[in-house]
């Protein structure tokens, strides 16, 4: 299906296209990017829309498109012992990570630290501990990481056990050569 001029909008009648709000318009954009996928699409049929979204993310080719994804560790669900969890994110070949952002939920108890982590590429994408807020901090690599093969991102919590905490991470990144 082709959008040209119009689009009909939640049953609300058609539109021409110069009468959409930029929000409008860039979903439509998105939507024509990508052609409907069918269950024999996926390696797996994704049971949540982050899921699905992060696997679609996940297979982009064009440079210039920056991609956002997002992953959690959480105490209740990860557990807390000193070793490398991985998380439900996996950055593709030569994804180069811009920034990082950690937005802590519930406050790290514990004297331990938590740093994502890329495997293999052994990259740090930022570190946090118990001194840190629940304000979202950003833990962006001092310059930017390339990846070097399809890698699932870690937590890996060092120095000392942590009882308590949760945290979702932003991955904001672009796709190298």
């Amino acid at each position: 299906m082709a959008i040209i001029k119009q689009v009909e909008i939640a049953g609300a009648g058609v539109y021409p296209s110069t009468r959409l709000n930029q929000r409008e318009r860039k979903g439509i954009q998105v939507s024509n990017a990508f052609v409907p996928a069918t269950p024999g699409d996926w390696a797996s049929v994704p049971t949540t829309l982050d899921t699905a979204l992060d696997t679609l993310a996940s297979t982009l080719t064009d440079a210039t498109v920056q991609v956002t994804v997002t992953t959690a560790w959480d105490f209740s669900v990860n557990g807390g012992a000193v070793s490398s969890i991985p998380l439900s994110v996996t950055l593709p070949d030569n994804a180069i990570v811009l920034e990082v952002i950690a937005d802590v939920i519930t406050q790290i108890v514990g004297a331990g630290t938590i740093q994502l982590t890329v495997p293999t590429d052994t990259l740090s994408l930022g570190t946090l501990s118990s001194a840190d807020t629940v304000l979202p901090k950003d833990v962006s690599p001092a310059t930017p990481k390339k990846i070097t093969a399809n890698r699932v991102l870690q937590a890996t919590i060092a120095g000392a056990v942590v009882t308590a905490g949760r945290i979702r991470f932003h991955i904001r990144y672009i796709l190298g050569e």
